[in-house]
Formats: C-alpha cells, structure tokens, sequence
C-alpha cells in the first residue's frame, strides 16, 4: 500500500480484518490513509467511494459490522471456553 501498489484489498467477510472493533477499525483506517478501498464481499459493501472519501453510511456500517463481528467472536469464545471447563470437570481429553 504504502509503494502505491495496492489498489483495493477485498475480505469475504469483515471479520477477517481483525478480531476486536479496534483491530478492525485500524486496518480501514491504514488502508484509507493509503486511499485504498475495502470491498466486503459477504456485505456488498465499498468502504471508499469513487473519490476515495468515507461516506457517512459506510462509517456507519463498517463501525456496525465490526461491533456484530466481535460480539460474535467473543459469543463463540465463550462457548468453547465453557465447553473445555466442562470436559476438564469430567476428565475428559480434549
């Protein structure tokens, strides 16, 4: 990006950017400093318009997604962390 050799970066779905809204939010963020675009496939969405300026909808729906995005990651976190809390009770290996 920085050499100007990227022009756009495509992720399937947003949670491929990071794991936390954070970590999400600053790949954009590097990539909009390089005026590169972020197209999410599984969401249709483009996060630079054709001037490679932020819209106000897609600032809302990138700061959305990656919200929904860690919530589910940590939602599944603790699924499988309750799953290994109850096989190390039954001494079970896992």
């Amino acid at each position: 990006m920085r050499a100007g050799r990227v022009r756009s970066l495509f992720a399937l779905p947003v949670d491929r950017l990071g794991r936390t809204t954070s970590d999400i939010l600053a790949t954009i963020n590097i990539a909009h400093e390089h005026k590169v675009p972020i197209k999410l496939i599984r969401e249709g969405i483009t996060t630079l318009d054709e001037k490679g300026n932020v819209t106000p909808m897609t600032m809302l729906m990138t700061n959305l997604l990656s919200t929904l995005a860690e919530f589910a990651y940590l939602t599944q976190r603790e699924k499988i962390m309750s799953g290994v809390a109850a096989a190390k009770a039954l001494g079970t290996k896992y």
